[in-house]
């Protein structure tokens, strides 16, 4: 049940990303009715803290549970940061083919000209 109010909460903020990005994991219940909401950064925590209130009131109409109480977790993203540059690529297919470097080396290459 959790989960599926927890999908219909979040479809109130589809049009706002930064919100709807909270809603991308899924919540996690532990004992005493505690609710873990795993979160990436110091932004997803501020959202977080600004529609708790309304996401808890929500949680506890819906569920018909007072006892529901909300917190944070910060967890390691799974995503692999993202590549902006020719170096950074270089760099990412070294890690899989360490052979591009001497490759580099041998024809003397240059991303700078």
């Amino acid at each position: 049940m959790l989960i599926a109010k927890w999908k219909e909460f979040a479809k109130r903020y589809a049009s706002e990303p930064q919100i709807y990005s909270l809603f991308n994991k899924v919540p996690e219940l532990r004992q005493q009715w505690l609710v873990i909401i795993p979160i990436e950064n110091s932004v997803q925590q501020s959202n977080l803290w600004d529609i708790k209130p309304a996401l808890t009131g929500f949680l506890h109409r819906e569920l018909r549970n007072t006892k529901i109480e909300i917190e944070s977790e910060i967890v390691e993203s799974d995503e692999k940061p993202l590549i902006y540059n020719d170096s950074d690529k270089l760099k990412a297919m070294a890690e899989k083919n360490p052979d591009i470097m001497l490759l580099k080396q041998k024809f003397n290459l240059d991303f700078n000209s």
